[in-house]
């Protein structure tokens, strides 16, 4: 089961996201979750740098996945980011990056982000996915993308 799309909300998508670099969509991401999930952004923005620093969260094929636990959230946020342009996460491949599945986790210790990054990966594993996600243009076919594979898992 996907349960990156259970934590997911519509308004914690972000299609056509303008940064510089990833630093900059960190911070641009943090402010949003920050306005719809009432977490403090310098928080979030603080611990997903921490996280980038320690080994890149690229993947390859134009993804990454940041991640990262922060103070004050009780149950996992997750944020679904496609970039205006790509940009460098240092991904295996060498390729940039476009598309950012965003989880912040809480404090506690579970083994519950690493079923949700396993499925994720999973999930991203599919080439008909990855197709039927590019071509979801707007945020509610991008959730509704989402949600179809975790029926599909």
């Amino acid at each position: 089961m996907n349960t990156f799309s259970q934590y997911l909300l519509s308004e914690n998508i972000f299609l056509g996201l303008h940064a510089a670099n990833k630093l900059q969509a960190f911070a641009l991401i943090a402010e949003r979750l920050e306005r719809n999930c009432q977490i403090n952004r310098a928080s979030v923005y603080q611990k997903l740098y921490e996280r980038e620093n320690m080994d890149s969260t690229g993947l390859g094929d134009g993804v990454a996945i940041p991640h990262a636990q922060v103070a004050g959230i009780s149950q996992p946020i997750a944020a679904f980011v496609r970039l205006h342009a790509p940009l460098d996460f240092a991904a295996p491949d060498g390729q940039p990056v476009s598309e950012l599945f965003v989880l912040l986790l809480p404090f506690r210790t579970t083994r519950d982000h690493l079923q949700i990054l396993a499925d994720l990966a999973g999930m991203l594993c599919d080439p008909q996915f990855r197709a039927r996600l590019e071509h979801a243009v707007e945020v509610p076919a991008v959730l509704q993308c989402l949600q179809k594979q975790t029926l599909a898992s």
